[in-house]
Formats: structure tokens, C-alpha cells, sequence
């Protein structure tokens, strides 16, 4: 498929069928970074202002931060992208998390 160890980068909005090609591709040995526009934000943005609309908002999105640590543990690296935010602060924003997770006394004096 690709040569072992490359980065794989999936932009897609997520969903739960998604989980077991992720699973499959993480098997063989390949990094996977997902860039994820958050289509919940958007969505909620285009709709009127209910409550029902608000609570059923937050429910999406509890569901949708378990499939991101549910990736996150499988070793896949979830950027979120709230489409609101230009892509490029959005992709800086979440490499620098990313990187100080990874090296967390980095910054620090």
C-alpha cells in the first residue's frame, strides 16, 4: 500500500464506520493524523436558535469527543478544525497542542 512507517493524513469529518479502516491502517504499522472539520459547529450556526437545537448540539458533540479518544488511543492524532478559524491558524493551533503533549516541559523555563 505505502511505504512502512508513512503518515497517513485523512480529512473527514468523522464518523463511527470509520473506526475499523482506521483500525486496520494503524495495524499495519502507518501514522494517521486526522484533520477533522467539525461539521457540528456549522451545522448548529445554519439552525434556529432552540433549546432542543442547543441540547442536541452538546450531545453531538460528547459523542464526537469519545470517537476522537477512542482514535486518540488507538494512536491516530485528532486535530479538530472548527471551521470558523482559517485553516492554517487552526492547523498551527493544534500542532503546537499536539506538541507540547508530546514534550510538555518544552516552553517551560
Amino acid at each position: 500500500m505505502f511505504p512502512k512507517n508513512s503518515q497517513i493524513i485523512l480529512f473527514s469529518p468523522l464518523r463511527e464506520d470509520d473506526v475499523p479502516v482506521l483500525t486496520s491502517i494503524r495495524a499495519r504499522g502507518y501514522q494517521v493524523m486526522i484533520i477533522s472539520p467539525d461539521p457540528i459547529s456549522l451545522q448548529l450556526e445554519a439552525m434556529p436558535k432552540t433549546e432542543a437545537a442547543t441540547i442536541g448540539a452538546r450531545l453531538a458533540q460528547i459523542e464526537r469527543k469519545i470517537l476522537f479518544n477512542r482514535l486518540t488511543q488507538m494512536g491516530c492524532v485528532v486535530l479538530n478544525w472548527d471551521v470558523a478559524i482559517p485553516f492554517d491558524q487552526a492547523m498551527r493551533e493544534g500542532l503546537n497542542k499536539i506538541s507540547l503533549l508530546a514534550h510538555p516541559n518544552r516552553g517551560r523555563w
